[in-house]
């Protein structure tokens, strides 16, 4: 089984970070191999803070650098835990 943390960086003994959605890292934790891989960081731009203040999910700014990032960032943990079609 694969498993996503949310990390605040980017290696293991990085914090937790408890914002899933808008975590900084994605760590896998694969339990048959025991290995972890990191998928990459979310940049923060200025519409990371419109959003938050406008209570809005920053994927609808999709012109974002943080917005494309993120977007990339769930395809790549959609393949790592073998999520098809990125539904949960």
């Amino acid at each position: 089984m694969k498993i996503a943390i949310s990390a605040m960086g980017k290696d293991l003994d990085s914090m937790l970070d408890v914002r899933f959605g808008r975590c900084n890292y994605f760590v896998i934790y694969d339990t048959e191999e025991e290995k972890f891989s990191l998928l990459g960081k979310i940049p923060y731009d200025d519409t990371v803070m419109k959003s938050k203040n406008e209570l809005v999910p920053i994927i609808y700014y999709r012109d974002s650098k943080a917005s494309k990032a993120m977007r990339q960032l769930w395809e790549k943990l959609c393949e790592k835990i073998s999520l098809i079609g990125g539904e949960l």
